[in-house]
């Protein structure tokens, strides 16, 4: 058995095509995966070659992400944008961050440090977040949103960057990850999960779900999500899906951008003999309590029991499978069968093997380097304020000096004025001493005396 990621329509196209014209063929896709279930006509065209199940496997979240270096302007809350707005910036509308429509709802941003274009990044392949975010922007705010619904769209705001898949949207966005591609001050869309992967670190736009509430796809209550997903509200396995619109779910808790990630399994497995049993084994497993833990660890949301439990049924009801293939069993974790979990046809929980452990290593190492970065980061957010504030003070007290030195350059010049003045002072008065001596006896003297200081007596 292999498995490829090469994308919902991929996926799709793939199966479809291996399943019409390979009929009935070991070389044709036995099952394939995707974000979007099969067109109508997709549908159509494997129900006359054996028939498709549509199996539903998780609820993914499409999420909002910017590259606005908030955090480098002290600014730690996230970025909180309405329906409205983010109709107005993905149409053009609004076009720099400094908008009164961004402002409003992000007080404590300042608008002249948010004074800069907003660069769109949008997708050009068949996307279910694609889907999922117009379906959000078309009924949350129709009057602002020109560009319909739909898994592709051909007429994005002119400006804006298109890429084909969900690395290129997380690449563009991430600081991180490649700096060639990326791009500062944009916005995009993608995946919750593919976004907020550990090496990716981008920034999620907080949306609104109520009227005073804005989340990120974090705080979104998984239970009240899958909630809105029962039995009798989603399609039977063996009909068309192609009208199925994943439930948005309102509320503080909830979230307006659900996407669906279904398995697409051929009904007629009869051709694959004794491995059609596997192939029915997998797809139960897949529904399975165990699959459910590895599903919400992902941060996507597995649909609730009850669900998972009437979707195994119908598999098990409709999936056609050769009746004398051996009964593969599951070994769930938690309930080990000893002595038969390692046996011939068993799915267990407990097989691993080297590779998966290395993997699980280095996991575990990339948690904490990635703990630790954020450390560095946060201590070098703190050593710039610490900088810019020791800068102030050195630019403080330089004044202060300058101050202090112009003040003494004037006291000493003071000093010296009045030094010269004093020394001024006394060079007249010596001179006027001096002048006094020579006394003008005719005019100063009585008459008596005027002789006796001619003769010299006096």
């Amino acid at each position: 058995m292999t498995y490829r990621s090469i994308g919902t329509a991929g996926g799709a196209s793939e199966f479809v095509t291996t399943a019409v014209t390979n009929t009935p063929s070991a070389t044709a896709q036995h099952f394939g995966a995707g974000g979007l279930p099969l067109s109508s006509s997709d549908y159509n065209a494997v129900q006359n070659a054996g028939g498709v199940l549509h199996v539903p496997l998780l609820i993914a979240k499409s999420a909002f992400f910017h590259s606005a270096p908030l955090a480098s302007l002290n600014v730690t809350a996230a970025l909180n944008l309405t329906a409205c707005t983010l109709a107005g910036i993905f149409s053009g509308k609004i076009n720099y961050w400094a908008h009164p429509s961004i402002m409003a709802t992000n007080r404590a941003l300042n608008a002249t440090l948010m004074m800069h274009n907003i660069t769109i990044i949008a997708r050009s392949d068949v996307s279910p977040s694609t889907l999922a975010v117009t379906q959000y922007l078309n009924s949350s705010c129709a009057a602002s949103w020109p560009l319909g619904v739909g898994s592709t769209l051909t007429s994005w705001t002119p400006g804006a960057i298109i890429v084909s898949d969900t690395p290129s949207i997380v690449n563009t966005l991430s600081a991180t990850l490649n700096a060639g591609s990326f791009i500062p001050w944009s916005i995009g869309f993608c995946d919750a999960a593919a976004g907020l992967e550990s090496l990716a670190q981008l920034t999620e736009v907080a949306v609104q779900t109520s009227n005073t509430t804005f989340i990120t796809s974090a705080a979104v209550d998984p239970d009240v999500v899958a909630a809105a997903f029962t039995q009798y509200t989603l399609p039977a396995v063996y009909t068309d899906w192609s009208a199925f619109k994943p439930p948005a779910v309102s509320g503080p808790a909830g979230w307006p951008m659900p996407m669906v990630t279904y398995l697409y399994v051929r009904r007629n497995a009869l051709f694959l003999a004794k491995n059609g049993s596997l192939l029915k084994a997998l797809v139960v497993f897949a529904l399975s309590d165990d699959s459910a833990t590895i599903i919400s660890s992902r941060l996507h949301i597995p649909f609730s029991s009850s669900l998972r439990s009437s979707l195994i049924s119908q598999v098990n009801y409709n999936l056609q499978v050769d009746p004398s293939s051996p009964l593969w069993t599951l070994e769930s974790s938690g309930s080990p069968n000893l002595g038969a979990g390692g046996a011939e046809y068993v799915l267990s929980a407990y097989r691993d093997n080297w590779a998966n452990n290395q993997l699980a290593e280095l996991q575990a190492k990339m948690n904490v380097m990635t703990s630790l970065l954020a450390v560095v980061s946060a201590n070098l957010s703190t050593a710039t304020t610490s900088r810019e504030q020791l800068r102030a003070t050195s630019e403080a007290n330089k004044s202060a000096a300058a101050s202090a030195a112009k003040a003494t350059s004037i006291a000493i010049a003071g000093v010296v004025l009045s030094v010269l003045l004093a020394a001024l002072a006394i060079l007249l008065a010596a001179c006027y001493a001096h002048k006094t001596r020579v006394i003008d006896a005719n005019k100063y003297l009585p008459l008596a005396l005027r002789t006796r200081v001619a003769d010299g007596e006096m």
